[in-house]
């Protein structure tokens, strides 16, 4: 059976491009930098996360306080995972009262795709898999 490869739908440029305008839509709906929070969902939507929070600090020179947070055990993937599934630690920052907290989470996209039940979307983030990319896989290549 002849299995088509995974195919990159966004390269390191367009992330960064996504990135970049989704920085800007942020500090838009937020009325500036202030007050915001970002916290990336593990593992991959930390450094997602990192990449938005670095964006904002150079467009509106504040830095942002930045947490994490593990869903291991709350994912609906969760049977694929495996019966010992690695949980990591979560980190939220103390002071959040009167903040904007913004979980890195798919809804909150960079850009659309469309996809069939047989593909899926996969977000490349460099510590995790080498390179800065989206990738649309057929469903068998995870």
């Amino acid at each position: 059976m002849h299995t088509e490869p995974s195919k990159i739908v966004m390269d390191e440029a367009a992330v960064l491009r996504a990135i970049a305008r989704m920085a800007r839509e942020l500090v838009e709906r937020n009325a500036g930098a202030e007050g915001l929070i970002l916290v990336g969902i593990h593992r991959r939507g930390v450094e997602l996360a990192d990449l938005l929070a670095e964006e904002i600090e150079r467009s509106e020179g504040e830095q942002l306080p930045r947490g994490t947070l593990d869903i291991t055990l709350y994912r609906d993937d969760l049977s694929v995972i495996g019966p010992r599934p690695v949980i990591g630690s979560s980190d939220i920052p103390a002071d959040i009262d009167g903040r904007n907290v913004v979980p890195i989470q798919p809804d909150f996209v960079g850009r659309h795709f469309e996809v069939t039940p047989a593909e899926d979307v996969a977000v490349l983030v460099p510590q995790q898999d080498g390179q800065l990319a989206v990738e649309l896989r057929k469903m068998d290549q995870r």
